[in-house]
């Protein structure tokens, strides 16, 4: 990718999600999806790349809990206090108006957090067009799952 111009290349990324497994992301530990743990994925992703910005960033998966990995269904004695949709919503319009990002999408993520996500965003200008790669098998397990 050295030999070819920035602007032919439609790069894009993620901020690691909350993980008490992953702790190698970032400098203090445990990865979370708050202002300073997006910010400094951000600062690490664009130094790795060497590149001055990142086309399309994506939160990897959230930050509050929802069923993952083969998890079939919500379990409420998981939840935990998560980083309001807002705080993250302000730390990406932040990049975007810093221009180290061009656009913000979530990967990974439930319909409600879409829909949240999107809500919250229509107040911020720069956040109107969300990116979204939906959990399609989320979506149709609770359907293949029932007996007819």
């Amino acid at each position: 990718l050295k030999n070819q111009k920035r602007e032919d290349i439609i790069l894009a990324s993620k901020v690691c999600g909350r993980s008490d497994r992953l702790t190698w992301f970032r400098d203090e530990g445990t990865p979370i999806v708050d202002r300073k743990n997006i910010m400094e994925g951000v600062e690490k992703n664009l130094a790795r790349l060497q590149t001055d910005h990142i086309d399309l960033l994506q939160i990897h998966w959230p930050d509050r809990y929802v069923p993952l990995f083969g998890a079939a269904a919500y379990d409420y004695a998981n939840e935990y206090d998560a980083t309001p949709f807002e705080e993250q919503l302000e730390a990406m319009a932040e990049l975007i108006k810093q221009g180290k990002v061009r656009a913000f999408g979530l990967s990974n993520e439930s319909s409600f957090g879409v829909m949240s996500f999107c809500q919250k965003a229509e107040q911020i200008a720069s956040l109107r067009q969300l990116a979204s790669r939906i959990r399609t098998p989320c979506l149709c397990a609770p359907c293949s799952r029932q007996t007819l």
